[in-house]
């Protein structure tokens, strides 16, 4: 049963190790008639962390959901979670209270027979999964200023969460470059021996509008 967000004040991620096993359901029904239009996130420090990072999130209006990757319970103890409200058309920032959250210990360990991808990475298949619906979105609209819009958002927001994790790795640039009209946006990452990463965006430009009536002939009065 989700927990309403105004009486989240802890949450339980699980066992040491534990991957996709305790989902966490918060009903944000009450910041979502306050701001219908905020985009939501939670972000998450883990235990002995110094920077924190954004995790992966699922949104079923009204209910924003976190499952715990192996990452987010890596480590045994105390971490902190706070959720954020964002709407980039009125600079909105609501954050929640500082939630604290609990990983249990574990006789087998942090890893087991998966591998533990960092942080960073698990928000880069975030950032290349919203490149994927921007693709289904462009094949359905006339023109792609919408799929520009959306492309260009997930670069601001990639680039947003590399601030927020530099503890993590070195840094994230992002670029955007322009296609053709009538393709799809694209999105590489590269990363270089220095630890920077760089999301480079291809947006496509929008249809040509169509061609306007020719001017009236001018029209001269006899002499």
């Amino acid at each position: 049963m989700a927990t309403p967000i105004e009486k989240l004040y802890s949450i339980r991620l699980g066992v040491q190790g534990e991957n996709a096993t305790t989902p966490i359901e918060i009903d944000m029904t009450s910041w979502l008639e306050e701001f219908p239009t905020a985009r939501l996130h939670i972000m998450f420090k883990r235990y002995n962390d110094n920077y924190p990072y954004p995790v992966i999130t699922e949104f079923d209006h009204p209910i924003l959901r976190w499952i715990p990757t192996v990452t987010d319970t890596e480590y045994i103890g105390v971490g902190y979670a706070e959720i954020l409200a964002l709407d980039p058309e009125t600079d909105l920032v609501k954050k929640s209270r500082v939630v604290p959250t609990a990983v249990e210990n574990s006789v087998t360990g942090a890893y087991g027979q998966l591998p533990v991808p960092s942080p960073f990475e698990n928000w880069v298949n975030q950032v290349l999964a919203a490149k994927d619906a921007v693709d289904e979105v462009a094949s359905d609209i006339e023109g792609s200023a919408e799929a520009a819009e959306a492309a260009q958002a997930a670069a601001e927001a990639a680039r947003d969460a590399a601030q927020a994790a530099a503890g993590d790795f070195q840094g994230l640039s992002a670029t955007a470059s322009g296609l053709a009209t009538g393709t799809a946006p694209t999105v590489n990452v590269t990363h270089n021996e220095g630890g920077l990463y760089n999301l480079a965006f291809g947006i496509p430009k929008g249809d040509k509008g169509d061609q306007g009536d020719p001017a009236p002939a001018e029209q001269v009065a006899p002499a």
